[in-house]
């Protein structure tokens, strides 16, 4: 759904270029929100999938140990094998729980994931026909080197750009930096 805001930005900010003069920063802005945008995207994926892992094994150990003294109690009032069995009973049951709360987080990550990457893709399209309505410009022909070197260093960022790699790799992450710190002083 985020992504859906990220379109409509990106839409509205393309027919701003075609109502006024472009110049290199407003692509640059431009570029940078998208990228944020799915980089925090990405990031929220992969923070929500480790937060509930942690929290399925936080809640697989507290399972065992009430199984556990669960059985005590039990066997308090029945036999030995009994107990045994109520105890694997208790733990089975646990994994099962366990096994469907692993498949659902899972199942939501998959999810998240096809969102964050789908959010790349659309801020890669907008991307695109922002930058060729750039080059479009006459206005804009002393600063095509630029935007050129600005845009070839973000779509390499964008294509780079995971939840397990909300940022995407060290080397494009600063060929991104680099160039929008260039972009920034023209």
């Amino acid at each position: 759904m985020k992504y859906m805001l990220l379109v409509s930005a990106a839409l509205m900010a393309t027919s701003a270029f075609a109502d006024q003069p472009n110049h290199l920063g407003e692509l640059l802005s431009s570029l940078a929100s998208m990228r944020n945008e799915c980089a925090q995207q990405a990031q929220k994926a992969r923070d929500d999938f480790s937060t509930a892992t942690f929290k399925a094994h936080l809640d697989a150990d507290t399972g065992r140990t009430q199984a556990q003294m669960d059985a005590r109690v039990y066997g308090v009032g029945h036999g030995s094998r009994e107990t045994q069995q109520y105890f694997i009973d208790r733990l089975k049951a646990n994994s099962d729980a366990q096994a469907q709360t692993l498949k659902n987080i899972s199942d939501k990550y998959s999810s998240d994931k096809q969102s964050s990457l789908a959010c790349i893709d659309e801020a890669k399209q907008h991307g695109k026909e922002e930058y060729k309505a750039f080059k479009a410009d006459p206005k804009n022909k002393r600063a095509l080197p630029d935007a050129e070197s600005l845009m070839t260093a973000w779509l390499s960022n964008m294509d780079e750009i995971t939840p397990d790699q909300s940022q995407g790799s060290e080397a494009t992450k600063a060929n991104w930096n680099t160039a929008k710190a260039h972009a920034e002083l023209q």
